[in-house]
């Protein structure tokens, strides 16, 4: 869904390149907030990938096997 905003939002801004009628430079705002939400949703990613490496190590360990490491 997000990426289909960010596409829908560089759209918008090429188009108001092309047409010339930038309203006084205010039409690279959206270019700005595009650019915002690439770099939100990566984060987004990296952080969804490692909770799911963290969870992957301690999946199917009981207490006991995992104690005997610590100990």
């Amino acid at each position: 869904m997000s990426w289909t905003v960010v596409f829908l939002l560089v759209g918008f801004w090429v188009l108001g390149l092309v047409n010339g009628y930038s309203c006084g430079g205010l039409i690279h705002i959206l270019l700005i907030y595009a650019g915002l939400m690439v770099i939100a949703r990566l984060i987004e990613k990296c952080g969804a990938n490692r909770e799911t490496s963290i969870n992957l190590n301690h999946e199917g360990k009981d207490d006991e096997t995992i104690s005997r490491f610590v100990d």
